[in-house]
């Protein structure tokens, strides 16, 4: 039992380390990226880019049916039985019938953006002024739908190593499609540099997809509506994906009509710190964790085990990454972004705090998709969406920026004590009592690195760096014997 659990705490590592060492790679061409952008466009530009992003987001997750999780499903399935007599028949029939359901998606995301051009620029600006960008926009639409297909055909065939380069190539692709565009445009880029950007990306995912299965279409109602199945289970996930959306637009315009553009774009880059950074930790989730957890589900010792070794190495991982990103922060934003985003520290600093939160938190909400539970998944992401927008607008109503962040923190945790009562209720795993008794102690370390983060000068240096090297020793140490003892 021992050698197994070594073995387990091992493969964890490993594929934490595999996707992490990617996530790390885009994570530095990312910083690139967003300096860039930060420095030509400034807080009003990027806050405009997130609105525009975000809407291009919400148009796709309510016209692609859920296929970026559905479609994997149904090819998957057919993979893991193309060794059998009429396999490779079948995988190909499942490869051509998720990508037909896609071109109708595509097609169904442009012409809805140009129909509610007029309805998104009031929604989104309180005004018709950007109604021709939103028009301008739906080649973006149609595309990401496209663009999530073929990830979707690489992930059901397990082609992990082309995923990786995919993933890289794509944000490169940001870098020399969007900034240049940026440069000469400014903010006038915006819209043009999001099209841009999409169309280099299908055209990179659809070159390794296209030579593993062959592109063919079949748009007759006998095939399409093989599948049915997929389409109903996706459909929860758009539910699902059009309330988390949606609740992000409303904070965003939310923000924009009580305070500015420049609010926005310090609210956006905030939370995509953590939500950047944590993917370091985070990444091998949905390409390890996700499959080993769905694999052994149905056993109900195999599941708690699978969900404990997760919680025991991600969670002390996302401890100094934590306690890093709080200490660094006044040294990180000017360097990756630029002056003019200093006034977000503040609320970054409380978002980063609440990390360990959703190092917990992950694990335990990726057992309702390994379980094929469309019903409670939609329960948890919307209940997270719901309370998280009330929360903002209180918060920034009366505190400004680090009310933003105290909200998000509040929210993390929030969102962790109600799955894990979930998990508990429908699934029997609760976390163990030695781990909960654990994210305590983790809670009153990031406490008092986050108390050292209002001191200033020579004190603030010491303490703060101080408490992230004795973090780092303990968690370093804690992995180890983890792997020793199993």
């Amino acid at each position: 039992m021992n050698g197994e659990m070594n073995n387990q705490y091992k493969n964890i590592l490993k594929a934490t380390t595999l996707f992490g060492g990617v996530q790390g790679l885009n994570l530095v061409l990312n910083i690139v990226r967003t300096k860039l952008a930060a420095l030509l466009l400034g807080p009003v530009g990027v806050g405009l880019n997130s609105i525009y992003n975000e809407t291009r987001e919400l148009m796709h997750t309510s016209t692609n049916v859920g296929m970026d999780k559905s479609g994997i499903t149904e090819i998957a399935a057919a993979y893991g039985r193309r060794t059998e007599e009429g396999g490779a028949e079948r995988l190909a029939n499942a490869v051509m019938l998720v990508r037909s359901w896609v071109a109708l998606f595509v097609v169904a995301g442009m012409v809805l953006t140009l129909c509610l051009a007029p309805l998104l620029s009031r929604a989104t600006f309180n005004d018709s002024d950007h109604t021709w960008g939103y028009m301008l926009l739906s080649p973006a639409v149609g595309l990401s739908s496209l663009v999530c297909g073929e990830l979707a055909v690489l992930t059901g065939l397990h082609k992990l190593r082309k995923l990786a380069i995919v993933s890289v190539l794509h944000v490169v692709a940001g870098i020399v499609t969007t900034i240049p565009v940026y440069y000469l445009f400014g903010m006038d880029g915006v819209v043009p540099a999001l099209v841009l950007l999409f169309v280099v990306q299908a055209l990179i995912v659809v070159s390794f997809s296209y030579k593993e299965v062959r592109s063919h279409f079949c748009f007759s109602w006998d095939f399409l509506k093989g599948g049915s199945s997929m389409l109903k289970l996706g459909f929860t996930f758009v539910l699902a994906g059009v309330v988390v959306h949606a609740t992000q637009l409303a904070i965003q315009s939310y923000l924009n009509s009580t305070g500015s553009l420049e609010v926005v774009g310090l609210f956006s880059s905030a939370h995509a710190f953590m939500m950047t950074y944590a993917g370091v930790v985070l990444a091998s989730m949905s390409n390890d964790y996700f499959s080993r957890l769905a694999s052994v589900f149905s056993n109900y010792a195999e599941r708690l085990q699978t969900v404990r070794s997760q919680i025991d190495v991600v969670v002390p991982l996302c401890l100094p990454l934590s306690i890093g990103m709080m200490v660094l922060m006044p040294v990180l934003v000017p360097l990756l972004l630029s002056g003019k985003f200093v006034a977000m520290i503040p609320m970054a600093q409380v978002i980063m705090a609440s990390l360990i939160y959703r190092g917990m938190h992950q694990p335990l909400a990726y057992m309702s998709l390994s379980a094929g539970d469309s019903k409670m998944f939609f329960v948890i992401e919307t209940a997270s969406s719901i309370l998280l927008l009330p929360m903002v607008m209180v918060g920034y109503s009366q505190y400004g920026l680090i009310g933003i962040g105290w909200a998000i923190f509040l929210s993390n945790l929030l969102d962790l004590v109600f799955v894990t009562v979930c998990m508990k209720w429908r699934y029997d795993v609760l976390p163990s009592h030695r781990q909960l008794l654990q994210l305590g102690i983790y809670s009153l370390i990031v406490c008092a690195a986050y108390i050292s983060t209002l001191l200033s000068g020579v004190e603030y240096w010491i303490c703060g760096i101080g408490i992230l090297v004795v973090s780092s020793v303990m968690v370093a140490k804690q992995v180890r014997d983890l792997i020793r003892k199993g």
